[in-house]
């Protein structure tokens, strides 16, 4: 889980203008982000709100802001294994696997925040 101050770093990192091409998106409650058994194509950072992963139909745990979500898949380019559909309205910050790559060459700060 991340911190409050790293929270705030992505947050500020997220913003469009600042050039790095990082989105945020907002999502309404009951929205899926992304399913079980799809391969990762980016990045998903939890930002505000509270979603839920959901593992089969039976098992499920819930998941509040300051999160990075399916960040084993991401890296071990695996699918994922469940499915992240929000509880509440949900701000997400996403990095793409091309945006991820580029920032992880600039040494940008959100690569070390993600990797730690």
């Amino acid at each position: 889980m991340l911190s409050t101050s790293d929270l705030k770093t992505i947050s500020l990192n997220c913003i469009p203008e600042r050039g790095e091409n990082i989105t945020t998106h907002i999502f309404r409650p009951n929205q899926v982000i992304f399913y079980k058994g799809h391969f990762p194509y980016g990045i998903f950072i939890l930002l505000k709100g509270e979603i839920k992963l959901e593992y089969s139909e039976k098992v499920s745990e819930n998941v509040k802001e300051c999160s990075i979500l399916g960040i084993n898949s991401f890296l071990n380019n695996t699918e994922y294994l469940y499915t992240v559909k929000t509880v509440s309205t949900c701000k997400v910050c996403f990095l793409s696997t091309n945006i991820y790559k580029d920032l992880l060459l600039k040494n940008h700060p959100i690569v070390t925040l993600i990797k730690s």
